[in-house]
């Protein structure tokens, strides 16, 4: 999912507009600015490190690489990632919400993350150990 970047966006109105003779004002660009300014703003910083615990001690290896990871030892390194999809799903349905950027308790959310990742890894290993 991609955000906006509204300062990008505000900066990029300020820029003076052509030159066009008799040409009016937009109306509608001072509500598009103080929209812009209103909204909330998620920085990379606060989403990316909500569930980053889990995620780095499951899905990265030492040296940070994703090809001899712990799960990609059960998964596969392709598939491993797809079980990280899932399993940031469902962190985000037991904490109640929609996204990881609106997650209230991130020490909560990596627990859950965390419980969910052993127990995938033990029912990987045990299943295709059969």
């Amino acid at each position: 999912m991609r955000l906006i970047d509204a300062d990008a966006i505000l900066k990029q109105l300020e820029v003076d507009p052509v030159e066009c003779p008799g040409c009016p004002e937009p109306e509608y660009l001072n509500e598009f600015k103080e929209l812009l300014e209103s909204a909330p703003s998620f920085g990379a910083e606060a989403i990316g490190t909500t569930l980053s615990g889990p995620r780095n001690k499951w899905f990265r290896d030492e040296s940070g690489g994703t090809y001899h990871c712990k799960m990609a030892e059960v998964f596969g390194s392709y598939d491993s990632w797809t079980v990280w999809d899932s399993i940031r799903k469902l962190t985000c349905k037991i904490m109640g919400v929609s996204y990881v950027r609106q997650i209230k308790d991130p020490d909560k959310a990596s627990c859950v993350a965390e419980a969910i990742c052993q127990c995938i890894y033990d029912l990987g290993k045990e299943v295709r150990n059969e």
